[in-house]
């Protein structure tokens, strides 16, 4: 997926903090930290995206519109991103219907009253959350279509180190790069929630980037 360039995020983060590069030497950390910040900003947004459109188009990264088919026993299975489900329909001739979620402890009443069963031919369908994944009623194939919420992929950066003209030069190890999966309208919202764990004051500019959003809120509670 296109997003923002961790190479450029670095660098922007030394030239604000005035560190040279020495101070980032340690990609693993800075990555962690990285990490950590986009985690908690998808968890923010999912908090606040269903009634804040600035901050519904900030999270569309960390929201996936899915269409899919259960296996022929009724069961969808989460992918690996999977974080909550904020919708399910089923599709039937090309068009989306509703399906009713129901509790485990639910299905001995279900079997026991006919009126509850589901019923495929009616368009009836039932479903519950298992481990790793959902289970339709009747046990069968559906087409389906939803929403789902989903973790941010981490990013990464690591680097080697040659010496030019008895210097030590650092090279970013292009095969393990990974950049920071959001959109470039979340570049410095992200990075004052760096600045901010790393220690440096960036109260002002967060609440800044929180104005954007229409929010008003001093910071996202970031832990170390």
């Amino acid at each position: 997926m296109v997003g923002i360039d961790i190479e450029l995020f670095v660098d922007t983060l030394t030239d604000l903090t005035k560190q040279n590069q020495s101070a980032y030497n340690d990609g693993k950390q800075l990555t962690r930290i990285i990490n950590m910040c986009s985690n908690e900003l998808a968890q923010y947004l999912y908090s606040i995206y269903e009634v804040n459109q600035n901050a519904a188009d900030l999270a569309l990264p960390v929201i996936e519109v899915f269409n899919d088919t259960s296996n022929s026993t009724g069961l969808l299975s989460f992918p690996a991103d999977y974080n909550h489900l904020l919708s399910l329909q089923l599709v039937k001739d090309g068009k989306e219907l509703p399906m009713r979620r129901i509790n485990v402890n639910q299905l001995g009443i279900i079997q026991k009253i006919p009126q509850r069963r589901p019923d495929s031919s009616k368009n009836k369908i039932l479903y519950y959350f298992i481990k790793d994944g959902i289970q339709l009623l009747p046990k069968q194939a559906f087409n389906v279509a939803g929403i789902f919420k989903k973790y941010p992929q981490n990013a990464n950066i690591e680097y080697t180190y040659t010496l030019v003209d008895n210097e030590p030069k650092r090279s970013v190890i292009t095969s393990t790069k990974a950049d920071i999966p959001w959109g470039k309208n979340a570049f410095s919202l992200l990075l004052y929630m760096v600045m901010d764990k790393l220690g440096f004051s960036s109260r002002d500019m967060l609440q800044s980037e929180y104005a954007k959003l229409g929010i008003q809120k001093e910071t996202i509670e970031t832990k170390n």
